[in-house]
């Protein structure tokens, strides 16, 4: 009689019977009593029987348990426990993974992008609504603050429930806001709709960050982050060309038009391809994922195969397939049930080594912030060009960024591979290992301090050539510059960031886009009243010497704890 769930000839049940009727007294190996035995025999027979079938059928419990453990093996592998070295740190393949940073990356594009594409306009804004520079500047400053402050609280949500739901949310707010723009015609509507654009667009950059940390060990990293930072560089880089164009040739509510149909074209694959790649949701991604993170096409998917299923093949071991939703819900719920913390990236700024690293960041996009809000009104002012000239200027400065994304991954790898074989660490293809007693503070700082003193020197220079009036072309080249070495640096401080926070980077960019935003709001609303009363020279000296501060504070820091 076979055994219900057990497969027809099963080795491990074959020989265990076997072993089993070898041990047994000779009288039982042979036939059953005939109907010539006597009652007395018959007796003896069936308490032999009884005692031997107890024996049996404990045999056959273990047998089926080591089935059912091999089975849950090869179906359920939540119920293996492996070395965490030892496993693939992602189930996505190389092609998958790229896919889906590049999607994250191509969402991220829209923050920036909406953050730089109106700036050529804003001198015709100031007209049209009859304000100040200064003011139209204010709609930049709640854009960043926005940027700033949502980022905290998406973060924890993220972090606990999964990056696609915070996509499904902020788009929508983002192609309304950008709706409401192209709409409005007064300065107090502009001011708001900014900062509903700003809410929108918020999480885009640290959901891509978020993702490569799910998917990606620190030894790749540098590489990977470089995709995430195609998008964010190429807003910057393409918007004012943009910008200047539409409000140079057309009116410039038409740049909002275009941003809101840019999002719906970047919506629409995210919502149909993207999986859901949070740790703590999917684990390495073999764990299914709940079906309010899953795509379109991964619902369609199993549909299909419930389908097929159900009228093919049906479960024969109920207890095994209650054990594997049993350990399937299990991770979910343990996942769900973590703490929901919006303030997680607060404390996390209470770390020394973090907050100096956050600090040194923040800087650098002040100073980045107040080259890019600085253009219009200064090249104006000194070489009298109009909007399509401006959008112009921003070529050289954003082309510096595109090489500096295309390059700094590799050498920040390169960097971390030089440490690992020096201190024998090991490197292995999709494996995460312990960072514990691996100097990746001086691996990656390496890199960004150099590139940062020849930043804080490129922007000085770029003050005083401004002040003194010189050919354009000379603080064009300068700004090439600057734009490669100061995001080079900025991004190499971003990936140290997330390796020494393992598991909470949507937490890290948080934090990071916390103080950047506040250090970016007022650079972005004070740089033009600075230049006035100090002029562009002194300005720019003391911006890049306070940046240059953070890096002496954060370099002595990192020699004392070596």
């Amino acid at each position: 009689m076979s055994v219900e769930g057990i497969p027809t000839t099963p080795p491990v049940a074959f020989r265990t019977f076997i072993d089993y009727q070898r041990s047994l007294p000779p009288t039982l190996h042979r036939k059953a009593p005939t109907e010539s035995c006597n009652e007395e025999e018959k007796c003896h027979s069936s308490v032999n029987a009884e005692e031997q079938s107890q024996h049996t059928e404990s045999s056959c419990a273990t047998v089926i348990s080591d089935e059912r453990s091999q089975r849950h093996d090869s179906t359920a592998s939540t119920l293996v426990v492996e070395d965490p070295d030892d496993r693939p740190y992602s189930t996505f393949s190389g092609f998958q993974k790229k896919n889906i940073i590049v999607m994250a990356s191509v969402a991220a594009f829209l923050s920036p992008l909406s953050s730089q594409i109106y700036l050529p306009a804003t001198q015709k804004i100031a007209l049209e609504y009859g304000v100040s520079s200064t003011k139209v500047n204010l709609t930049m400053t709640v854009f960043i603050i926005m940027q700033g402050i949502v980022p905290s609280f998406v973060a924890a949500f993220a972090d606990n429930f999964g990056r696609r739901p915070i996509y499904l949310v902020c788009f929508p707010i983002y192609i309304a806001a950008n709706i409401g723009l192209a709409l409005q015609r007064h300065y107090g509507a502009l001011v708001a709709l900014r900062c509903l654009q700003g809410i929108g667009s918020s999480a885009m950059a640290t959901l891509s960050t978020a993702i490569v940390a799910d998917m990606i060990t620190s030894a790749e990293r540098g590489t990977y982050m470089g995709f995430t930072q195609i998008g964010s560089i190429l807003g910057p880089a393409i918007g004012p060309v943009l910008g200047g164009v539409i409000s140079q040739y057309t009116d410039w509510h038409y740049i909002f038009w275009l941003l809101a149909g840019l999002a719906c074209a970047i919506f629409v694959p995210l919502l149909i391809l993207l999986p859901e790649t949070c740790r703590r949701m999917v684990g390495d991604g073999s764990l299914p994922a709940p079906v309010s993170n899953q795509s379109m096409l991964q619902l369609f998917r199993g549909r299909q195969e419930r389908r097929e299923s159900a009228g093919i093949e049906q479960l024969s071991d109920e207890e095994s397939k209650k054990e594997v939703i049993t350990a399937s819900s299990f991770e979910q719920e343990r996942c769900c049930g973590r703490s929901l913390n919006p303030l997680a990236s607060l404390t996390i700024m209470f770390d020394i080594e973090t907050a100096l690293l956050l600090f040194c960041n923040s800087f650098a996009f002040a100073c980045f912030i107040s080259v890019t809000t600085s253009i219009p009104s200064q090249f104006h002012r000194l070489y009298q060009v109009n909007e399509m000239q401006t959008s112009l200027i921003y070529i050289p400065l954003s082309l510096g960024t595109l090489i500096s994304a295309a390059t700094t991954g590799q050498l920040v790898n390169w960097n971390f591979k030089r440490y690992a074989l020096k201190h024998g660490y090991p490197l292995t293809s999709n494996r995460q290992h312990n960072l514990d007693g691996f100097p990746v503070e001086r691996a990656r700082l390496e890199i960004a301090w150099p590139l940062m003193l020849i930043a804080a020197a490129s922007l000085i220079l770029y003050g005083w050539i401004m002040h003194l009036n010189i050919s354009m072309a000379a603080p064009v080249v300068i700004l090439f510059v600057f734009g490669y070495t100061n995001v080079a640096a900025y991004k190499t401080t971003g990936i140290l960031l997330v390796d020494i926070h393992p598991g909470r980077a949507a937490t890290v960019s948080a934090a990071s886009n916390l103080i950047k935003s506040a250090f970016g709001a007022a650079a972005s609303a004070a740089v033009v009243a600075l230049i006035q009363v100090m002029g562009i020279g002194w300005t720019f000296t003391m911006l890049a010497l306070m940046a240059e501060g953070t890096r002496g504070e954060r370099g002595d820091e990192d020699g004392a704890e070596k």
